[in-house]
């Protein structure tokens, strides 16, 4: 459990947390408010009564230690366990990334904000997660015919995405075509495109 403090840049006379079963009542002085929160959680802060500049609370439950620790001993050693690309926190310039082998992991770590697409192409075992962000931002629609979607898995077996947040993508923001045993979990998509809101 924790305060989460949010300074607005406009004066606010009032907030709302919705859901509104959530129960959360924030506190306000000024332009500072103030939410109180129990435990992991997903909702939205309104204030002076508008969806206009609404902010997203996605709190979520510490994990993914083991990642970094990994990480850091392949750097080490040279060696690796199984194939791991790791965004660390920061913006990252990612291009069209393409996984092909068998077992890998995608690890964005939280903080981490990748601009590219992810390709999963005909591969089993594969796991793309953490708590950082993966956006198109940085690819307009008139690039759509390169950089249509996020992620787009295809004949895959056996995947795992899971915690990632997916932002801006042109096209569907997450395509599982031909695939078998795939969890999706906890995947938070935002946009504004046509058809972004598509998995």
């Amino acid at each position: 459990p924790q305060w989460l403090t949010i300074r607005s840049s406009a004066a606010v006379d009032c907030a709302v947390v919705r859901p509104m079963r959530l129960g959360i009542t924030p506190q306000v002085q000024g332009r500072e408010i103030r939410i109180y929160l129990e435990g992991p959680m997903k909702g939205s802060l309104e204030i002076n009564g508008t969806t206009e500049n609404t902010l997203l609370i996605w709190a979520e439950e510490p994990r993914y230690e083991g990642f970094r620790k990994e990480w850091e001993e392949k750097q080490e050693t040279g060696e690796y366990k199984r194939p791991l690309i790791y965004f660390g926190a920061g913006v990252h310039d990612a291009g069209i990334l393409t996984i092909r082998e068998d077992h890998t992991v995608l690890y964005l770590e939280e903080g981490a904000y990748v601009h590219g697409k992810v390709n999963i192409d005909h591969c089993s075992g594969v796991t793309v997660c953490g708590y950082g962000a993966l956006s198109m931002e940085s690819y307009p629609l008139e690039m759509r015919k390169t950089y249509q979607r996020c992620i787009d898995a295809v004949y895959c077996q056996d995947l795992i995405i899971r915690d990632i947040t997916i932002m801006d993508s042109n096209d569907w923001s997450l395509r599982i075509c031909g695939c078998d045993r795939v969890t999706v979990d906890n995947v938070k998509i935002s946009g504004c495109s046509g058809n972004c809101d598509r998995v």
